[in-house]
């Protein structure tokens, strides 16, 4: 059974490349996509979720917008993989860096996340981190 995407028009083999870079707002996406070589639209569907592929520095790249929250974050990602996604890196802002050294317009890259789950899950499982792989952000 051939997947279809729903949200992203976009076409197999081609419309999506392997790296993606996706942004929460479809402006910033149009930012990102002028620093791309020959950098076409491949999708202007649904509310503001635009899809540029193109080149940088020789290498193809897809910039993609996934709208506010991990609701709409995740069909896009499962979205950009059924059509050939292979490493997906998120640019953007985040309200939630806690610490004094962080100050208004640092570039924090994490290393990994946490998240910690209420109630009981905490309680008997613990935590949940998630870590990235170092070969991405290298």
């Amino acid at each position: 059974m051939t997947f279809t995407p729903i949200h992203l028009r976009v076409n197999p083999g081609g419309d999506i490349a392997e790296r993606v870079v996706i942004v929460g707002d479809p402006e910033r996406a149009r930012q990102l996509s002028e620093l791309l070589v020959g950098a076409r639209l491949v999708n202007e569907n649904r509310g503001g979720l635009i899809t540029y592929t193109g080149k940088y520095n020789g290498v193809d790249i897809t910039v993609a917008t996934h709208g506010i929250g991990a609701p709409s974050a995740a069909i896009v990602i499962e979205e950009l993989i059924s059509m050939g996604a292979r490493f997906i890196v998120r640019l953007g802002t985040a309200g939630g860096a806690l610490r004094r050294e962080i100050g208004i317009g640092d570039v924090v890259v994490p290393t990994g996340s946490a998240y910690n789950y209420g109630g009981i899950y905490t309680q008997y499982l613990g935590s949940f981190i998630a870590t990235q792989q170092y070969l991405i952000t290298t």
